[in-house]
């Protein structure tokens, strides 16, 4: 466990340390919520955002490196189930493991301007995005019944590639929603993720 939160820590570090220089290319405007028809609709994004996870418990870095490309680092808690009947007459057992997982990636926003110049919320980066993930799934911290099920005991890692829904709120709550699928030991073909959190002020 020590290891997983020293990890988690090194890679917030790096993601701050990577993007330091582009900070001054976008100027954060926190008291602003809709960007009307302006020179420069997308001066009001955020250069760094925090966000705590409610789905998928854990807290996610974003800092924009361009005035549509931003990097994101992530640490949380991810879980896998799995079910299969068992003796006569069958019954049905479920397994599951709880792993800590970080993940880095790449986001490019190709409608932010679009959604800037009608008027649109477009804070903390709510628009949608085409992403590149790499992600490294540790070695189980909890389970239940995993030995009669097929779930996998060791870390796992993937590569993958996904269009995104993303939506901040005015109270600071938002949702993502991902689709895509990519490379990966722990799962195969089309991937959807839907999360639901909250934007740190």
């Amino acid at each position: 466990m020590k290891k997983v939160l020293i990890l988690s820590f090194l890679l917030i570090i790096i993601s701050q340390i990577a993007t330091a220089q582009s900070g001054s290319r976008i100027t954060a405007n926190p008291d602003a919520d809709t960007v009307a028809r302006v020179n420069k609709p997308l001066s009001l994004l955020n250069t760094s955002i925090w966000r705590l996870r409610a789905l998928g418990i854990g807290i996610e870095h974003e800092r924009m490196i361009g005035r549509k490309t931003s990097f994101v680092a992530a640490a949380k808690l991810s879980s896998f189930h799995s079910s299969r009947l068992v003796g006569f007459p069958p019954s049905l057992v479920v397994g599951y493991t709880v792993n800590p997982s970080v993940s880095v990636a790449g986001r490019y926003y190709y409608n932010l301007e679009k959604r800037a110049e009608t008027g649109k919320f477009v804070r903390h980066n709510s628009g949608n995005y085409l992403m590149a993930r790499a992600v490294y799934i540790f070695p189980y911290i909890s389970e239940s019944d995993r030995d009669v099920t097929d779930l996998l005991p060791g870390s796992r890692a993937g590569v993958e590639l996904f269009w995104g829904f993303q939506r901040t709120y005015r109270d600071g709550f938002y949702l993502n929603l991902a689709l895509g699928g990519g490379l990966a030991t722990y799962y195969s073909g089309f991937r959807s993720q839907f999360t639901l959190g909250y934007v740190l002020p």
